[in-house]
């Protein structure tokens, strides 16, 4: 790219400006906390078509967050932590119309209804369960066996436990989940409890604000739910998502019928301009 192409004109006395693909934005927002900016913008091509993240204005500490670790594509999830301390907002706008008003998210915090505002999916999830009847009440356990995920390298994503039994889950983009790191953490983990993995799983995760709040309004989701094999659940300790794991195989088919349910529940308030914004349609002039 041209050094003339790399400097425009954007309304601010001769202005910086580096294009690069949403897959660059952790990079970016960490070169950029570090300069006197005022913002900075990802284009992406197309723009995103789902009923969230778009035309809209959110929280980088909450539900971005959330939103860009639970599987969106737009954004990379260590993209917005080097934006909070100097509270640089993030713009992301489409590269074919960039006169449209995009997604802003910034410091401010605003309050919102109760909503889901995305629903997403990571797939290659691995899950680890280990079950003891010795754990009940056993001081340490958990560090003990915590520990065997550190000596091998590996990050814990999602945790449900019970008195007899603890299942965590395994994120492929954060670990090297090879059948020898796995055999080799079976049996450290089998000294202590009986092991099983299940593989391979995909996390469906519902975000949004004060989900425990709506759970009255999820009894379709649960339903849809019921017709597969869901091994774990998982509800976040900040009140912003809920996430069930279920096959892999299952889970190309379940989401547009789970998305389905949450805009006839009501729990994906669509029809409300300022949670969502405009249509994609009307955005676009699609129809």
């Amino acid at each position: 790219m041209s050094s003339s192409n790399r400097r425009t004109v954007c309304g601010l006395k001769n202005p910086l400006c580096l294009v690069l693909p949403p897959s660059a934005g952790a990079g970016a927002s960490r070169a950029l906390a570090l300069l006197p900016a005022t913002s900075l913008s990802i284009r992406v091509r197309p723009a995103p078509a789902g009923s969230t993240s778009w035309n809209t204005m959110t929280h980088f500490g909450g539900r971005a967050q959330e939103i860009a670790t639970t599987g969106a594509k737009v954004l990379h999830p260590r993209c917005l932590s080097p934006l909070r301390l100097p509270q640089v907002p993030l713009l992301i706008k489409d590269t074919n119309r960039p006169e449209l008003a995009g997604t802003r998210i910034g410091p401010e915090l605003r309050e919102e209804a109760a909503s889901v505002k995305a629903i997403s999916t990571r797939k290659g999830i691995t899950l680890v369960s280990m079950e003891s009847v010795g754990m009940w009440q056993q001081v340490g356990f958990l560090a003990d066996v915590f520990n065997q995920f550190k000596q091998h390298g590996l990050s814990v994503d999602l945790i449900g436990s019970a008195e007899t039994n603890v299942t965590v889950s395994l994120d492929p983009t954060e670990n090297l989940l090879d059948s020898d790191v796995l055999a080799a953490l079976a049996t450290d983990l089998a000294k202590v409890c009986r092991v099983k993995v299940i593989a391979p799983c995909a996390a469906v995760t519902m975000v949004g604000r004060g989900m425990r709040s709506m759970l009255h309004r999820l009894n379709p989701v649960m339903a849809e739910f019921g017709q597969h094999r869901v091994h774990m659940i998982s509800q976040s300790s900040n009140n912003l998502n809920l996430t069930f794991v279920v096959d892999e195989n299952v889970v190309d088919g379940l989401l547009p019928q789970l998305h389905e349910q949450l805009v006839r529940a009501g729990a994906m308030r669509t029809d409300d301009a300022d949670l969502f914004g405009p249509t994609w349609e009307r955005s676009y002039n699609a129809w």
